[in-house]
């Protein structure tokens, strides 16, 4: 059995020659036929390969310009994180659980495992996520499931009574507060909720250092 820390010290060497690889090709197969490894290498590779371990945006942002493919996956991943709360905290919705494992597991958008890679290649990974996306949006808008509509927001801005969901393409949420807004009404670049809490905060400072203003 493989000790620990050599383990450890062979995914960042093996994660090194990848990785670099990706970065030029995004091509996995070509790299697997050019370069031969030892049986030690593939035990390791193998052990990894669905270990979500590569985060792109530290190997390299810019494959995401160059990659239309893995574009077009960032923003569905993205989607399906902010997607899988509702349906993790749903108890209506046990059944279909099952069948978005992939997606409910993804924890950030960034990380990706060898098996993701070689998926998204093949045009295998963007059509499973996709369809198990359009699943869980179906079930949260259309299904009239009670949990998930309760937990929607209204626009801070317009205040209409229709609810948004912040996996919605014409949806802003705020990353700080995370209040929605619909796309149109966020023209300002700032969060109205953040200013009053800001506004609160330092109201509250001034009662602590000057009590004569309470």
């Amino acid at each position: 059995k493989m000790a620990p820390w050599w383990r450890n010290f062979g995914v960042k060497i093996l994660g090194f020659f990848i990785t670099s690889n990706l970065k030029t090709h995004f091509n996995l197969f070509l790299f697997i036929c050019r370069f031969k490894i030892s049986s030690h290498a593939l035990s390791i590779l193998t052990q990894i390969s669905d270990k979500s371990v590569i985060n792109i945006y530290e190997e390299n942002q810019a494959i995401l310009k160059k990659v239309t493919l893995l574009r077009q996956v960032m923003t569905l991943r993205e989607k399906s994180i902010l997607t899988s709360p509702y349906i993790r905290t749903c108890r209506f919705a046990e059944v279909l659980k099952k069948d978005l494992e992939d997606m409910l597991k993804l924890e950030k958008a960034e990380v990706f495992s060898l098996n993701d890679f070689c998926s998204i290649r093949l045009g295998i990974y963007l059509k499973r996520l996709k369809s198990q996306l359009d699943l869980a949006i179906k079930h949260i808008l259309q299904s009239d499931c009670a949990l998930c509509l309760a937990k929607g927001f209204y626009c801070e801005k317009c205040r209409q009574s229709d609810l948004i969901f912040p996996f919605q393409n014409e949806v802003y949420q705020c990353p700080v507060c995370f209040a929605c807004f619909h796309q149109t009404c966020f023209k300002t670049n700032t969060c109205g909720k953040c200013l009053r809490q800001k506004s609160r905060d330092n109201l509250t400072v001034n009662k602590e250092n000057f009590p004569e203003l309470s």
